[in-house]
């Protein structure tokens, strides 16, 4: 009995694996309707491989806004088991995939630990203005957490950008009221 059980969940796997390299192979077709169907799926099977995940983070690259929008949405539904690899994410070069991670990431809710600040304080830093904003608008939901990103909040408060600033500020704000920076009053 526990050798046709052990058989059946070797058939299931090989399957289960065979099913996410057709919806990769799907998702590199030329066809949009394809590729959108396959990353769609790939977020409703919730798969949390390495090699799925890495593959919708791929997707970010891609020039249709529509399927970076699906293979973030498809990282939602997989959830946290996507997060590490959302903060690995802001270290790419292509300014798109950093934006869009962190976009997706906004939408988790994740741990708040000393790596993933360190990810959003260089986000926070970053050359392009849109990398900067996604990561002063996490700031200001995480704020009352804890205060390791404080130095990068308070130089951010200079960003050109004023949504930016403004991000900042209400970070700093939320801070302060959790008594989490002691701010004279």
């Amino acid at each position: 009995k526990k050798n046709k059980i052990i058989k059946k969940n070797d058939i299931i796997s090989k399957s289960w694996l065979k099913l996410i390299d057709s919806l990769i192979i799907l998702a590199n077709s030329p066809n949009i309707y394809q590729k959108k169907t396959a990353l769609q799926m790939m977020g409703e099977l919730k798969d949390y491989s390495d090699k799925t995940i890495s593959f919708l983070i791929k997707a970010f690259e891609d020039k249709n806004d529509q399927i970076g929008i699906i293979a973030s949405t498809s990282l939602i539904q997989i959830g946290n088991k996507s997060i590490s690899a959302l903060f690995k994410g802001l270290n790419h070069s292509n300014p798109r995939v950093r934006i869009l991670s962190l976009k997706t990431l906004k939408s988790l809710p994740f741990k708040y630990n000393d790596e993933n600040i360190s990810y959003l304080e260089k986000a926070l830093k970053d050359s392009n203005e849109k990398v900067r904003l996604w990561s002063s608008s996490i700031f200001k939901k995480i704020s009352s957490k804890g205060k390791k990103g404080l130095p990068s909040l308070i130089i951010a408060l200079k960003d050109k950008n004023i949504l930016v600033k403004r991000n900042v500020a209400a970070a700093l704000g939320k801070m302060k009221s959790k008594a989490i920076i002691g701010v004279p009053s």
